[in-house]
């Protein structure tokens, strides 16, 4: 089962001062998780929770749900509510000496200020007339001037719709400095690689900034003035070390120390810069830290899915209170809209009229479902497949490397780690565990005593895309599909086209089936193997082919199944179909109902902003599990779905 967090002592004899600073038997709690935090309409970029700041007049901790496009609180007695929406997909966020939030717009490349009134101020938006790239995060001096990172993304082209066109932009990552009457910005430098968390030493005769590059924390000199020597810079100290994390996300208690997400939670590094000891947390990445609570001592962090916090012996750096209360104004409850919308009469065979819509696990900071170490890569769920014979679901959990077993009455464990980032996967005839893999851009099977079989990586010689699903046809040929993904990674692209391909059951040949789509993701045959139905997510259609004898596809029968039109969110992704030839395909609002003829019959609203896959399952099959972003879901029906492969369900015996 997945582990729970404590404390680890870093440097043997640095303990007592460690002990100062938090006690021995302290613990992390989570505060807030759940459906779709940290989601968002995107698993491409920009999804995760960041900026904590600390509301004294409220009592709350607020902070960004960028992918949701909104800013969240959480207090002891409300729990947690919406703050502000319209975000421009905010990440890092502090207040200025009146209160007033100063945010990092991802989707806009610029730093803001909210007014009191609710009004906005563009702080900066470009520098020597070009545009700036991400805004990451954000601190004020103690003049009133505005110090902000802005990281160069390879990324940043292929973001849709909320891209930067890359010609435009800074050409490297910097930090900047804006005076305290908006008036002048100045570079303070460009020499960082990944510059991310800020903080202030606590008398302001420090700049310190992380840069998740080179792992390393680095230290400007500044003055009372609220001027900062960037060209005196001086390493205090490495993050680096075994287990998941860079240093993202800094803040400093009252004695100096600092603390900054780190490898396996947030690193204390003393003002000297020696690591005292780490707060070890599950998740994969601290993204940002604030002080806050009674006394600030209460230590806040944020995770790709979740907000945690630790109670200290220490205080950190109050930040100002603001002029009057305004928090309160613009909190409302955090709703999860779920429901089943009935679209045509025959959908009451399908799902009775009281089912409903079941939550089973979602990212947090013990679990980190969806989360991952960048957000640059697929951080998403995944490639669920019911498991007859072991009677679990397994699913894959892109951006923590990992497929994971969630069984009913037990719950969530790990079932393999690493999987090269497979992203969709199924059962062969043999009960093989068939995936494409993200990361290599190849598709393998799982052979049962734990090697890995290649099943194809190159179509005539040049290297795949990203194998993005898969589906096993009962005569045991396979077939997936591959879009181009960059990911910042630098690789190139070899396949000129997106494709649908083919591998016959002797995996002897790699074929393309199909060459014209724009981004072709999920598949899945109809009942009789007749027909193969493939989802264009850019397009929003289904696109439906005729299998001929050989396997192959008839492209004169290529027509349009179904179009996946709508203003909610979400867009086609996986596909199954039951055995009286309904097709499920995940569409704007949720997971779509089609009859045989491509009849919409109505949504399984479940409040995320994607679904990502499907499966049926249970002991009748009569169970339909949904994977989005960052939760696993199910609801029942009445008509059970498609069985696997006829000879891999007679498999008893067979284990993964």
């Amino acid at each position: 089962m997945l582990g729970r967090p404590g404390i680890r002592m870093g440097i043997e004899g640095h303990a007592a001062d460690l002990h100062r600073l938090v006690a021995a038997d302290a613990s992390v709690r989570e505060l807030a998780s759940g459906f779709e935090i940290g989601g968002g309409a995107s698993a491409g970029w920009g999804r995760g929770c960041d900026g904590p700041i600390w509301t004294a007049e409220d009592d709350c901790l607020s902070f960004t749900d960028t992918g949701n496009h909104r800013r969240l609180a959480w207090s002891p007695r409300g729990g947690l509510t919406v703050f502000a929406g319209d975000t421009n997909r905010a990440v890092g966020a502090t207040r200025d000496a009146l209160g007033r939030v100063v945010s990092c717009e991802w989707a806009t490349g610029r730093v803001t200020r909210r007014e009191l009134d609710g009004s906005m101020t563009v702080i900066a938006s470009s520098f020597e007339g070009s545009r700036l790239n991400r805004p990451d995060d954000v601190v004020v001096g103690i003049d009133g001037s505005i110090i902000f990172t802005d990281i160069r993304d390879p990324y940043t082209d292929v973001r849709e719709p909320f891209a930067v066109p890359q010609d435009e932009c800074r050409p490297r990552s910097a930090v900047y400095r804006v005076a305290p009457d908006l008036g002048a910005i100045e570079m303070l430098s460009d020499e960082l690689e990944e510059p991310g968390g800020l903080a202030f030493s606590p008398d302001y005769t420090a700049l310190y900034v992380s840069d998740a590059g080179t792992r390393e924390i680095i230290a400007f000199p500044a003055a009372p003035d609220g001027a900062i020597d960037a060209s005196a810079a001086s390493l205090i100290s490495r993050i680096d070390g075994p287990g998941n994390g860079a240093p993202f996300g800094m803040t400093v208690d009252v004695a100096g120390n600092i603390y900054c997400g780190g490898p396996g939670g947030v690193w204390i590094v003393d003002p000297g810069g020696e690591h005292l000891g780490t707060i070890i947390h599950p998740a994969s990445k601290t993204t940002n830290l604030a002080w806050g609570g009674a006394g600030w001592s209460t230590l806040f962090f944020t995770t790709p899915v979740g907000l945690g916090a630790i109670e200290m012996r220490i205080s950190g750096v109050p930040l100002p209170a603001a002029a009057r209360r305004v928090g309160a104004q613009r909190r409302s409850a955090l709703r999860v809209d779920s429901r089943i919308e009935r679209h045509h009469p025959d959908l009451d065979r399908i799902i009775a009229s009281d089912a409903e819509v079941v939550r089973l696990a979602g990212g947090g900071v013990f679990d980190d479902l969806g989360g991952g170490l960048s957000h640059r890569f697929a951080r998403t769920l995944e490639g669920a497949v019911w498991h007859e014979t072991g009677g679990y679901l397994f699913f894959s959990d892109i951006g923590n490397d990992r497929q994971m077993k969630w069984t009913p009455g037990e719950g969530l464990s790990v079932l393999h780690q690493p999987t090269n980032h497979t992203n969709g996967a199924a059962l062969d005839q043999a009960g093989r565990i068939v995936g494409c893999e993200h990361s290599a851009r190849r598709v393998t099977r799982r052979e049962h005593d734990g090697s890995v079989t290649v099943i194809a990586d190159r179509f005539e010689g040049k290297r795949l895309s990203r194998p993005n699903d898969v589906v096993v046809r009962s005569d045991g040929s396979i077939y997936f599909t591959a879009p181009w993904w960059d990911f910042g990674s630098g690789e190139a692209r070899e396949v000129d086209f997106n494709g649908v391909f083919r591998v016959p059951p002797d995996l002897s040949t790699v074929t393309a089936a199909v060459t014209d789509f724009v981004l072709p993701n999920g598949l899945c045959f109809s009942p009789d193997e007749r027909t193969l139905y493939i989802d264009d997510t850019r397009r929003r259609h289904i696109r439906a082919f005729d299998v001929l004898g050989d396997g192959s596809l008839d492209l004169a029968s290529d027509r349009v199944f179904a179009e996946l039109h709508g203003d909610a969110p979400g867009s086609p992704d996986g596909l199954k179909v039951d055995v009286e030839g309904n097709v499920y395909c995940g569409g704007p609002g949720g997971i779509w109902i089609l009859d045989p003829s491509g009849t919409h019959l109505g949504t399984i609203v479940h409040g995320a902003a994607q679904t990502n896959n499907l499966a049926f399952g249970g002991p009748d099959r009569r169970t339909l599990f949904f994977v989005s972003w960052v939760t696993l879901g199910c609801v029942e029906v009445q008509i059970p779905g498609v069985p696997l492969p006829p000879r891999a369900a007679a498999l008893r015996r067979v284990r993964l």
